[in-house]
């Protein structure tokens, strides 16, 4: 449902397209940012930030300005 919904695009030298799902990208930084903060007892927040953090990427207008920004969007 939310695969195409981008975090990350960018063309890659080997000219193939480096996406990053937001979806991927929000567990995969809630994760880490877990890890982390477990030091200290944190380890729930820091998760419940790094899945907020970069969440305004959902935005539709948003989505369109990374596409169109990247390229990515005139050649899929």
């Amino acid at each position: 449902m939310y695969a195409d919904i981008l975090a990350h695009v960018k063309y890659s030298d080997n000219g193939e397209w480096k996406i990053h799902p937001l979806q991927e990208h929000l567990h995969a930084t809630a994760t880490r940012a877990g890890e982390f903060a477990a030091a200290f007892g944190n380890r729930d927040w820091a998760e419940l930030l790094g899945y907020w953090h970069d969440l305004g990427k959902f935005h539709p207008e948003w989505q369109r300005y990374l596409r169109r920004k990247s390229g990515y969007d005139e050649e899929n």
